[in-house]
């Protein structure tokens, strides 16, 4: 799979940053009787990272049984299902990019450490259907 970078402190300082603006802009819950495995805002800190990663939901879910620094970065005590991740970006779909640009203004606000970009480059828009 081609998500797979060098550089993983970068991975989680941004997946650290996601999850930090989705818990500022999401619920906690996306519903009162949800089952409580996740929090809405770990599901939604998924999807943005699945999003910069260009990967399908299927390798999200593998990516993060692979990645477990990852997992302890969002708090998950285990992993979402493909179609959980699925659900929650369909559920996020009228907040999404309005989140989406506030992940991307604040990675570009950080001070650049390496040549190389770690995400790749977007501009003012992205293909969220990968």
């Amino acid at each position: 799979m081609n998500y797979y970078m060098k550089d993983n402190d970068q991975h989680l300082q941004t997946a650290r940053i996601a999850y930090q603006i989705a818990r500022e802009t999401l619920p906690r819950y996306a519903h009162a009787k949800s089952p409580h495995f996740f929090t809405f805002q770990q599901l939604g800190a998924c999807a943005l990272v699945r999003s910069l990663l260009r990967i399908s939901y299927r390798d999200m879910q593998s990516y993060l049984k692979d990645n477990e620094p990852l997992r302890r970065v969002l708090e998950l005590r285990s992993v979402p299902d493909y179609s959980t991740l699925l659900r929650t970006e369909q559920k996020m779909q009228a907040s999404f990019d309005v989140i989406m640009d506030k992940l991307l203004n604040r990675l570009e606000s950080l001070p650049v450490q390496s040549a190389a970009p770690v995400w790749p480059s977007y501009g003012s828009s992205y293909d969220r259907r990968y």
